[in-house]
């Protein structure tokens, strides 16, 4: 899965905390799209697993 890595999530937490008038609308722009596919992979990884573990 491609996640995001921790520097990523520290540079967002504190720009969210430092400007977050600049940081808000970057977060719409970049970063929600990155954690949608987090949760895609994520389902797509966990149903792998379920269908494995069933065998």
């Amino acid at each position: 899965m491609s996640t995001r890595t921790p520097q990523g999530v520290v540079a967002w937490i504190v720009s969210l905390n430092a400007v977050p008038y600049l940081a808000v609308p970057s977060y719409w722009v970049f970063g929600r799209n990155k954690f949608q596919d987090y949760v895609i992979a994520r389902r797509n990884v966990d149903s792998a697993l379920a269908v494995a573990l069933v065998l």
